[in-house]
């Protein structure tokens, strides 16, 4: 299944598009990212005017407010079930943080004196990988923060989202 939020709150749909379903009917102040944990049945997401980051069952019930304090404008999340981590960038405070899969134990990762916004996770190479604005481009690190490398510089634009196949080797993002 995809998973997605808007302001109307949070969908699902199989891969197809059918069976569309709206898991959550609320009215979001400002979502923006939204991570799944399919096996532990828990999917994640945040909230950048709130300045929450939340989760829930995956079929909309229980919500939790996971971390609620450090925060500004928190905007992409993204998951390392391996490691039993939930990483996140605030667009406001430059940085990317991380915290257990249950808020607890939040720290920064990097702050990188950019906008921060998309977030990816490979945890086979054991990297992170972030969108920035101002100079725009894509940038990653190992999962402690440490040989920050610049891979992409896109000039102009705003690259957001991001998504990453090991796998194939490949890249993807959204530019507005």
């Amino acid at each position: 299944k995809m998973y997605w939020i808007d302001a109307r709150g949070i969908h699902r749909a199989k891969l197809d598009g059918q069976n569309r379903e709206t898991l959550l009917s609320v009215t979001l102040a400002y979502p923006e990212g939204i991570a799944v944990d399919a096996r532990g049945g828990k999917m994640y997401w945040t909230d950048y005017d709130t300045a929450k980051i939340l989760r829930s069952n995956l079929d909309g019930t229980d919500i939790e407010e996971l971390v609620i304090t450090g925060l500004v404008n928190p905007y992409g999340i993204a998951l390392d079930l391996e490691r039993g981590k939930i990483y996140w960038t605030d667009e406001s405070t430059r940085k990317i943080k991380r915290a257990n899969l249950d808020g607890t134990d939040v720290e920064d990762v990097i702050a990188s004196g950019e906008k921060v916004q998309g977030i990816a996770i490979d945890t086979g190479a054991g990297k992170i990988y972030w969108t920035r604005m101002y100079p725009s481009g894509i940038q990653r690190a190992n999962l402690d923060g440490t040989d920050v490398e610049t891979l992409v510089t896109t000039g102009s634009g705003d690259p957001r989202g991001i998504a990453i196949d090991p796998v194939g080797g490949k890249i993807y993002w959204t530019d507005l």
